[in-house]
């Protein structure tokens, strides 16, 4: 990874591929939730579905813990989802 990135990881830092669906869904939303200082998603798109809604509010969650929330959108997605309004509405994004 770090190669294909030309970043360097720090020490104790690690990474994986998560290519199956039902498997990268439960590994990301066991991340966000037990997040202890920030979570930090780069994501294509959310969408008006239960994975959106789901990932929205636990983001919106953990940022009421007091964890650091910080999401990044494609700018060439329009975004009138619901599930992006809620993450706006509560300062998420």
């Amino acid at each position: 990874m770090e190669n294909l990135s030309g970043a360097r990881f720090l020490d104790g830092s690690t990474s994986d591929f998560l290519i199956d669906g039902e498997i990268s869904f439960a590994v990301k939303d066991s991340l966000i939730m037990n997040a202890k200082k920030s979570s930090y998603i780069a994501s294509y798109s959310f969408h008006d579905d239960v994975t959106g809604f789901e990932a929205a509010d636990m983001l919106i969650e953990v940022k009421k813990r007091g964890v650091e929330v910080k999401v990044i959108l494609d700018s060439k997605v329009i975004y009138t989802a619901r599930a992006v309004k809620r993450m706006r509405d509560t300062a998420v994004l």
